[in-house]
């Protein structure tokens, strides 16, 4: 439903000036807001945090304070016992290094520092060398994780030696993986908006059976095992930023193989707030 009215909104809106424009959006965020609630006690299952022992999560960072806060506030929240990178990749604003330096120290996650930015490729390079788990969640900074962000992808990964990567749903991306209703409202909803749309999705779709993905996995939250990864030497001959999750697919199903998404995890994306540029 929300699809189809989204593809007669985009027509009907790219005709309007900006002023309607932007009055419209909002009217339009607060349509589809109807009925979100706001989860603000959410918790992890033991399955969640199970699955959690298997994960080593990459978040490089680049930049961008708030947007950096938020998504390691919410793993702070629901990393249960993943093993947490974080790859600091040339960040000028002091801000952003002191979020990325303040969080490590309080959690004893693992950190890399490069002075100079080497691109997201890179980046996530550097975090797989100082992971040691047996599944890579490669994520990116302006995310906010769930309390449904792990068990459903891990587990699916576990039961299909032929999946090659999978991710949640999410609200900016592949196509197939966007939550229509979820990409509208990314700006507006507050994290117990989306703690509380993550409950609804888990509940409509809480099944281990990933659906196939025909193209990629959007990479702002890319689960694929460590052996898959170090087999094809990770994003070594991928572009180096915008595109590399699309090559990284290819080669890692170039042998064979699949791609999937779990409907019922749920990992929220900003889009375009955490370009690891350098």
């Amino acid at each position: 439903m929300y699809g189809a009215i989204d593809l007669l909104f985009a027509k009907a809106f790219r005709r309007l000036p900006q002023e309607w424009r932007q009055r419209i959006e909002r009217a339009y965020v607060r349509l589809l807001s109807l009925g979100i609630g706001e989860l603000q006690a959410p918790t992890m299952t033991e399955d969640e945090i199970t699955a959690s022992r298997q994960l080593s999560v990459i978040v490089p960072v680049h930049n961008a304070p708030h947007e950096t806060q938020r998504c390691l506030q919410s793993l702070e929240r629901f990393a249960g016992a993943a093993e947490i990178v974080v790859v600091d990749d040339g960040s000028a604003d002091l801000r952003a290094r002191s979020i990325v330096d303040q969080f490590s120290a309080r959690n004893n996650w693992k950190t890399h520092r490069n002075e100079k930015g080497s691109l997201h490729s890179a980046a996530c390079m550097s975090g797989a060398e100082l992971a040691t788990r047996p599944i890579l969640c490669l994520l990116n900074s302006d995310t906010v994780v769930t309390q449904h962000s792990w068990a459903l992808c891990v587990q699916a990964l576990h039961e299909h030696s032929d999946l090659m990567a999978v991710g949640p749903m999410t609200s900016d991306g592949g196509i197939a993986q966007v939550a229509i209703r979820a990409r509208r409202c990314r700006f507006s909803w507050s994290d117990d908006q989306i703690f509380w749309y993550a409950e609804h999705l888990y509940r409509r779709h809480a099944t281990p059976w990933p659906r196939p993905l025909r193209s990629f996995v959007t990479g702002s939250a890319f689960f694929v095992r460590r052996r898959d990864w170090d087999r094809i030497d990770g994003f070594t001959g991928c572009r180096p930023h915008l595109g590399n999750d699309v090559d990284l697919c290819r080669k890692l199903t170039a042998d064979g193989g699949w791609l999937g998404v779990c409907a019922g995890a749920y990992i929220h994306h900003l889009g375009g707030r955490s370009a690891v540029l350098g």
